[in-house]
């Protein structure tokens, strides 16, 4: 569907960026699911972990992997566990990236209605591909715009953004 408000840039080092992160398109939907942009702090000092190790070398360093995988889920436990769900219909993720906050947010909560925002095509393509493999893309939009620029489309009930806002040079635009 065409979009007039579709980011664009002749110089978008951001998408270029971001999508150098992202999955190959012939990554498979398990993979998919468990693709994350974020990172999510660990309840303890973990011997010999690197980041680098974990992103670099996974298969040698499985349960640092694991950690690097499951502490952005604990995390988003914690920080959506007092949201009154059964009141919030309608939620935007102002940074999007794959949509996996989305897809999974919709699978838990039937009723909600969720509006992502990403600067990646690519992401949204992702995200759009999370939610056809979750069946709720009647739920979920997946917009290439740029948060800061364009007014929201809805009204929010939640509106969160993990990892996102200290990218946005106009933070008075965004909010």
């Amino acid at each position: 569907e065409e979009d007039e408000h579709e980011f664009k840039s002749d110089n978008n080092i951001i998408q270029t960026y971001y999508d150098a992160f992202s999955p190959e398109e012939e990554a498979s939907d398990e993979e998919l699911q468990r693709a994350m942009l974020t990172f999510g702090p660990f309840p303890e000092p973990v011997p010999d972990f690197t980041w680098c190790g974990a992103f670099m070398e996974p298969k040698k360093r499985p349960y640092h992997w694991s950690l690097v995988n499951n502490a952005p889920l604990i995390m988003r436990n914690l920080l959506f566990r007092n949201v009154p769900w059964e009141t919030t219909k309608q939620a935007l993720d102002f940074g999007c990236g794959y949509g996996a906050d989305l897809s999974r947010l919709a699978v838990a909560h039937e009723e909600l209605k969720l509006d992502g925002y990403t600067l990646s095509s690519h992401q949204q393509a992702i995200g759009r591909r999370l939610a056809n493999y979750y069946k709720v893309t009647d739920r979920i939009k997946i917009y290439h715009r740029d948060s800061s620029k364009i007014e929201f489309p809805n009204t929010y009930d939640l509106v969160f953004g993990f990892e996102v806002a200290h990218h946005v040079p106009d933070k008075p635009a965004l909010f």
